[in-house]
């Protein structure tokens, strides 16, 4: 999954292990993928963003405020997009 996004909740800094867990795991990914992922902190309940959402993944985490939402666009599509354009 190629992620643009990760909105983690702000009370996440109340479970400090879990954050830097997920910050560790971004900066990994950033590598991996060769893009920036810039971490939006949002004040509102993971449940009332994930009425847009196509999937969702239930990883049965119970640490306190451990939810995340993770965007990505359709990556696969996009590299489509510029192999075919890319030889015109």
């Amino acid at each position: 999954m190629f992620v643009n996004v990760p909105f983690l909740r702000k009370k996440l800094n109340k479970n400090p292990q879990i954050l830097t867990a997920l910050l560790e795991h971004l900066a990994e990914l950033k590598n991996i993928q060769g893009n920036n992922i810039p971490v939006e902190y949002i004040s509102t309940t993971i449940s009332k963003m994930s009425h847009e959402s196509k999937a969702i993944v239930c990883s049965g985490e119970c640490s306190p405020y451990a939810n995340v939402i993770l965007v990505s666009v359709c990556h696969f599509r996009t590299m489509l997009w510029n192999e075919k354009h890319s030889k015109n």
